[in-house]
């Protein structure tokens, strides 16, 4: 059965559907495109490489390389677009969507929704947001600057909730933890349109590594700084929900995942080969 069939059902969602068949085809056209164009620069073919390898043009080596290339971009799309996904899905949540309605509208088994994006506000969770810096920005990878804070700090499109809930900011780049804030909760400051909005951190700055480090013995923090998380590559803002180091029951000085973490971590964790 087609994963979208519903049983003659309306969706959970009533926006919920798939897309025709006409989108479908003009999605994979657009997105094959790209893809090939990335390739041919990986492998140093010409602009018409793929149209050469279609013709028979290309040698063995040459069809190899851009293959390979094919691979290789196509692998890192699969871990951009479940970045997407995950972002999506806690934005959705954010925004008062539920688990069904997640499973509505990727067609994804309710467990598996659960198991993936299971965005709970249990008591004993705690709630930090995800920036996502693109690559290059100023200095990315070195000391935390000025412009670091006045980029990182906003302008987000963050609910309520998470405004409330959210105690730390963490600033991804490159699916790699660079900067973490201490939110003023007090510190929230609209556009003129009050949909978008921007924090103040403690300090007007970001922490030094040994506060971050005590933030994560206090399970307050799941990941210290040059931890990898699998956030999307471009900009966005997302809330981040995560048991406690009391509520895992595990040693507090060594953080390690929830056992309830989405299978993506752990998939993330292992070697590509592997997964």
């Amino acid at each position: 059965m087609n994963r979208w069939d519903t049983g003659g059902q309306a969706p959970y969602s009533r926006f919920a559907r798939d897309l025709q068949p006409l989108e479908r085809l003009q999605l994979s056209r657009a997105v094959f495109g790209s893809v090939v164009a990335v390739a041919e620069r990986l492998s140093g073919s010409s602009t018409s490489g793929w149209g050469s390898y279609l013709l028979g043009d290309l040698g063995a080596v040459e069809a190899r390389e851009l293959h390979l290339s094919l691979l290789r971009v196509c692998g890192m799309l699969v871990d951009e677009v479940e970045a997407w996904m995950a972002s999506a899905a806690a934005c959705a949540v954010d925004h008062t969507a539920d688990l069904g309605h997640l499973a509505s509208v990727t067609g994804v088994e309710h467990a598996d929704v659960h198991r993936n994006w299971n965005q709970r506000r249990d008591r004993d969770q705690a709630c930090a947001l995800v920036i996502s810096q693109p690559w290059p920005n100023p200095d990315p990878q070195g000391a935390p600057t000025d412009s670091h804070y006045e980029q990182d700090r906003g302008w987000w499109r963050i609910g309520l909730a998470a405004r409330r809930s959210a105690r730390y900011a963490v600033v991804v780049v490159d699916h790699v933890i660079r900067r973490v804030y201490e939110l003023d909760p007090d510190g929230w400051d609209s556009d003129t349109t009050g949909i978008r909005w921007r924090f103040r951190a403690t300090g007007a700055a970001a922490l030094s590594e040994a506060r971050v480090d005590a933030a994560v013995e206090q399970g307050l923090l799941p990941a210290r700084l040059g931890d990898s998380l699998p956030a999307q590559l471009d900009t966005g803002c997302v809330p981040w929900h995560f048991l406690s180091a009391a509520t895992r029951g595990l040693d507090s000085t060594v953080w390690k995942p929830d056992p309830d973490r989405s299978e993506l971590d752990a998939r993330r964790d292992r070697p590509r080969s592997e997964r």
